[in-house]
């Protein structure tokens, strides 16, 4: 665990999950397995990682790691002989069976610095049915200061076997005073605060993510390309150069999202369910000019070319690009 030991304290709007916890721990009765769980983008792992500092520091502070200890910078070099992390080996979408086997021999030893032994999973939805079965005989015969900490987005993608024995702590946004406090503590500036909580569902650290990916711009960037091939002023064969620079699937997510802001705003007068608000006036207008029925076609096929970037198709990206910018086009075309 790389992180810098500044990080270790629970997030403003998770102190009441934190004092609970705490309160198990002081009472000797911390659940050998917990499940945390909910929206994308609350920090549930950065809660995990406070958590895990907490349990393997020798003398915390208030319940917060001290980041002193010779177990604080164990675990801030990585090397903490107590603690391990399974995730998702690079270009895999699963948790293999073989990194769970590997967890016997861990779980079978006596803490080497005599506290708790402890093990962040994450993403446990991306457990498979053999990985899954595997676990299940770790968190069936728990080991004494053993505990296993599984973060997930989609916890209903867990095998019921398995979430059933943690104990599950569910994650919700915090209210957007928490979030705008906190984004802004974080240097994101009051311009960008209300459109970014708002495309991130008013998840901080997602919202702190696309500030940091510069996702406004590059948000600008894309429409004002669509706006161009929706008018007729560029062709889309230019502008699919001018996006050459995205990454194919930011290009199609962002696409689904302003297509689904234009469906809304063809469906219903409200422009705050619209995710780009601050083109609120723009995104009606269009939505007046627009075939509804092939707005929902276009939609289905973004799906489609997302799931096959997720899957690992890698096409050609100006061929994609302008395939994606004339079917835009299509959307307006009346005969």
């Amino acid at each position: 665990m790389a992180n810098s030991m500044s990080q270790c304290a629970p997030l403003p709007w998770q102190v009441d999950h934190w004092q609970r916890l705490l309160n198990q721990y002081q009472q000797n009765h911390l659940p050998h397995a917990l499940l945390l769980s909910g929206h994308a983008g609350t920090g549930k792992r950065l809660f995990a990682q406070a958590l895990a500092e907490s349990l393997l520091c020798s003398q915390p502070v208030d319940g917060k790691a001290c980041g002193q200890c010779k177990g604080c910078h164990l675990l801030s070099a990585g090397t903490h002989p107590d603690f391990i992390e399974i995730s998702t080996e690079e270009k895999s979408r699963v948790i293999k069976v073989d990194q769970i086997r590997a967890l016997k021999t861990f779980c079978g030893k006596t803490a080497q610095l005599n506290g708790y032994k402890v093990i962040i999973l994450q993403p446990a939805d991306c457990l498979n049915i053999s990985s899954a079965n595997a676990l299940l005989k770790d968190l069936e015969e728990p080991q004494p200061n053993t505990v296993f900490i599984l973060v997930s987005d989609q916890p209903a993608q867990i095998v019921a076997t398995i979430r059933s024995r943690c104990h599950q702590l569910d994650f919700g946004v915090p209210s957007v005073g928490q979030a705008t406090q906190w984004l802004a503590e974080q240097g994101v500036s009051n311009d960008a605060l209300a459109q970014l909580l708002v495309m991130a569902d008013n998840a901080p650290l997602l919202a702190l993510q696309l500030h940091e990916e510069q996702a406004l711009e590059k948000r600008k960037t894309i429409y004002r390309g669509l706006a161009e091939v929706q008018q007729g002023k560029s062709h889309p064969a230019g502008v699919a150069q001018s996006l050459q620079e995205y990454e194919p699937l930011d290009v199609v997510q962002w696409l689904q999202v302003w297509v689904a802001d234009v469906i809304k705003a063809a469906q219903v007068a409200d422009e705050k369910q619209l995710k780009n608000q601050d083109l609120a006036g723009f995104l009606m207008k269009t939505a007046e000019q627009a075939q509804l029925n092939r707005l929902y076609l276009y939609l289905d096929s973004l799906q489609q070319h997302r799931q096959a970037l997720l899957s690992g198709h890698n096409p050609n990206k100006i061929l994609l690009l302008e395939s994606l910018l004339i079917s835009w086009a299509q959307c307006f075309e009346h005969h």
